[in-house]
């Protein structure tokens, strides 16, 4: 296997003391106070920079999932408290249960970035509104 020793037109790697490195936060504090103030010469400092730019970018995409992801929950859970409703006024009981979970659900708000998801989700909300306000809730 081949090494390069110096890329051209950059310094050679600085040499570090032989003194073992120190252990945990001491480490970290050590390194930071070595490299103070000095801007990295290699490519591999640009690299990093990507790196961490690519993975904010990936966590900013990521949340419209966890979004989504939310308010697909809250739409089954409003369809479930509006089919336990119907099952409880069908079997002569009062529906209170299903009525209080609905009240909770209508009263939190996920916003998808899907509008499709969001009209769907803004239809069955409107529909469990129209529930609560038949029941003077």
């Amino acid at each position: 296997m081949t090494s390069i020793e110096r890329v051209q037109g950059g310094s050679a790697a600085p040499q570090t003391s032989a003194r073992p490195a120190p252990q945990g936060g001491a480490a970290f504090a050590s390194a930071l106070e070595a490299g103070a103030g000095r801007v990295p010469e290699s490519p591999a400092g640009v690299a990093g920079t990507a790196a961490l730019a690519s993975m904010l970018t990936l966590q900013e995409f990521g949340g419209g999932e966890v979004r989504e992801r939310e308010a697909r929950r809250r739409g089954q859970g409003l369809l479930a408290a509006l089919a336990a409703l119907q099952r409880d006024l069908l079997s002569g009981g009062d529906g209170s249960e299903a009525l209080q979970r609905l009240a909770d659900l209508t009263a939190t708000a996920a916003d998808p970035d899907d509008r499709q998801l969001g009209a769907i989700l803004n239809a069955i909300t409107l529909r469990a509104r129209v529930e609560l306000a038949r029941r003077g809730m």
